[in-house]
């Protein structure tokens, strides 16, 4: 979370409140899904229906948005990192 935390400017107990939500809410419909197996476009289209389905508030939805993004930007920084652009 602390890495998270850094790359993304979000704080770290936000990103650790929304990772709960991610954990408690996403699994109850279907499979999680790994943050950084998207694109930030498609997270940013598809996460309000699936919020609203789930029936979750605006706050939650705010910071299951703000963990997938800064889990994502650190694999994404990753990738960068490697030769070829390979995850570790």
């Amino acid at each position: 979370m602390e890495e998270m935390s850094k790359i993304s400017g979000v704080p770290v107990d936000r990103l650790q409140r929304g990772h709960g939500v991610y954990l408690t809410q996403c699994g109850q419909c279907h499979e999680l899904v790994k943050p950084e197996s998207l694109k930030v476009a498609d997270w940013r289209l598809v996460m309000p229906g699936m919020c609203w389905n789930a029936g979750l508030t605006r706050a939650d939805e705010a910071l299951l948005l703000e963990y997938v993004l800064a889990a994502k930007s650190v694999d994404d920084g990753k990738k960068k990192a490697l030769p070829g652009g390979r995850a570790l």
